[in-house]
């Protein structure tokens, strides 16, 4: 087998396989997608208004991330009063 035909076989099995690459990322991407789908909130058709308010919020050095090895929020700190 000469050089040309060596590169020209890599080149084709290429053309086959990068498809079919293609297609894995697919269906990693969708199914991301639909875990994606199922966490939002709907908002109800007639909200009530919350008037019997108490308390703050507060968080204390939080660390978050969708995958434990890449958090993208780093040690974040901060109150939200009432109101």
């Amino acid at each position: 087998m000469t050089m040309d035909e060596l590169i020209a076989f890599l080149a084709y099995l290429a053309m086959f396989y990068a498809p079919l690459g293609a297609l894995s990322h697919f269906t990693t991407w969708l199914t991301s997608f639909l875990s994606g789908s199922k966490r939002t909130v709907s908002e109800p058709r007639n909200p009530t208004p919350w008037s019997d308010q108490k308390g703050e919020i507060e968080f204390d050095h939080v660390t978050f991330g969708y995958h434990s090895h890449q958090p993208i929020l780093k040690d974040i700190s901060f109150r939200v009063a009432l109101g």
